[in-house]
């Protein structure tokens, strides 16, 4: 049995899947299912417990460490979080609609998270641009696009630096004047959360960004085709991912409640902030016989104006 919601680990141990050494410097390489066992190795870490270690507010502790833990994050759809359906793009079968359900549900849930974001880093606009919803059925799918709902075994961050010099087009998308979306320095955060049952097994993991040394950082390529690229079709995207390195400190949250929410980086463009927030999925129940892991998260797209006098409410 695991602790309580309210009572806290020291440290314990997992194993986290990193790239193999002998694929640093590659300039072409691909992660999937086909190739992970290939390319990856396991090293046993420590992971500590992140009710221990944090003692500043939660905004102070995401501008630090690229992470933290929010608490009593109820959404107005709490009870019908589990009615989001992942996106198309995530399935292999794509015939069938999003129903109804799930297109009210996510709307105003992915308000609250922009919201939340916003709150956090003071940013001037938050966008959400996609989804994932994970309850372990994708980890019995080991080949099509429908791996990528699986729980994240490796340790990775969905986006790479090469996304933060044409995101202001993204901002215009989403109805940010031209003028301003090119001044903005850009962001991108996820809210991931537990839905219907507490992480009873395959918490999420942390990378503090201060310990992550520039030469541990390597660009991938996702073996599937999943972003939209201008005109129709999609892109296969890079994502970043890393080598061992023993500095490395991991930080996760034993047991973590529905009304508990994690906000972390996926690559922050602006200077003097962790730049990523590496993070998996990790083999760790909380007792003998854990149900199926239920989370959702949310991508964030933030743009942030160095002019402390700039209206945002005008944006």
């Amino acid at each position: 049995m695991g602790p309580s919601p309210t009572q806290q680990l020291e440290s314990t141990h997992a194993e986290i899947h990193y790239l193999s050494p002998s694929v640093r410097g590659c300039s072409q390489l691909t992660y999937s299912a086909k190739t992970r066992k290939d390319v990856t190795q396991s090293h046993t870490i420590v992971l500590h417990d992140g009710r221990r270690d944090s003692s500043t507010l939660p905004a102070d502790e995401l501008a630090a460490r690229g992470f933290t833990k929010v608490a009593d994050f109820w959404s107005a759809v709490h009870e019908h979080l589990e009615k989001i359906e992942n996106p198309l793009v995530y399935r292999t079968n794509k015939s069938i609609p999003e129903s109804i359900e799930s297109q009210q549900t996510r709307k105003v849930y992915f308000e609250e998270c922009e919201q939340l974001v916003k709150r956090l880093t003071k940013a001037d606009v938050a966008f959400s641009i996609s989804h994932a919803v994970r309850n372990g059925s994708g980890n019995k799918r080991s080949t099509g696009v429908e791996y990528l709902t699986a729980y994240a075994t490796f340790a990775h961050a969905d986006f790479t630096e090469e996304i933060l010099p044409h995101a202001w087009k993204m901002l215009v998308k989403r109805g940010v004047p031209e003028s301003t979306a090119k001044k903005m320095r850009v962001a991108f955060f996820n809210v991931w959360q537990p839905t219907t049952i507490p992480v009873e097994e395959h918490p999420l993991a942390l990378l503090e960004w201060g310990s992550v040394d520039p030469g541990d950082l390597v660009s991938v390529t996702l073996g599937y085709g999943v972003t939209p690229k201008s005109g129709t079709g999609t892109v296969e995207p890079p994502i970043a991912q890393l080598v061992y390195n023993p500095k490395h400190r991991w930080v996760f949250y034993p047991n973590m409640q529905t009304d508990e929410a994690l906000v972390f980086s996926q690559v922050d463009g602006r200077p003097n902030h962790p730049r990523h927030t590496f993070h998996t999925a990790v083999k760790h129940s909380t007792k003998e016989c854990p149900r199926p892991r239920q989370s959702i998260e949310v991508r964030i797209l933030c743009g942030f104006l160095d002019s402390p006098t700039t209206n945002a409410s005008s944006l």
